[in-house]
């Protein structure tokens, strides 16, 4: 389920799709639409690149009822997808996920939590 969706406009009026999931593994999506990439990390840090995914594949993508198992039929171990290890996200990125997840849950439960933009 995506929790935080941003799309970005660069200078060059090339849009991309930031999403953080509420998912067991999947912390975070990146989408580049004019180059079909998709950058995916997760829980632990770790991010990959995948290419030519086209935009209804990634749309399908974000409205999967789960995004870990259409991710993993459909785009991982894809050969039409190759992939490579890009990054690890640095600490401080992967609390903000955890604090934006974590806010989301409380809002779910009821529980009065402070905002996390002020």
């Amino acid at each position: 389920m995506i929790l935080e969706k941003n799309v970005i406009v660069d200078k060059e009026n090339k849009q991309y799709i930031e999403c953080i999931f509420e998912s067991s593994n999947i912390a975070k999506t990146i989408y580049f639409e004019h180059m079909e990439k998709f950058y995916i990390f997760f829980k632990r840090g770790h991010g990959y690149s995948y290419v030519n995914v086209d935009k209804e594949l990634y749309e399908n993508f974000e409205a999967a009822e789960s995004q870990g198992k259409f991710f993993n039929k459909n785009i991982k171990n894809n050969p039409v997808h190759q992939h490579r290890y890009e990054f690890k996200l640095v600490e401080n990125e992967i609390k903000e996920i955890e604090t934006i997840i974590e806010s989301y849950k409380n809002k779910k439960d009821g529980k009065n939590t402070e905002s996390i933009n002020g």
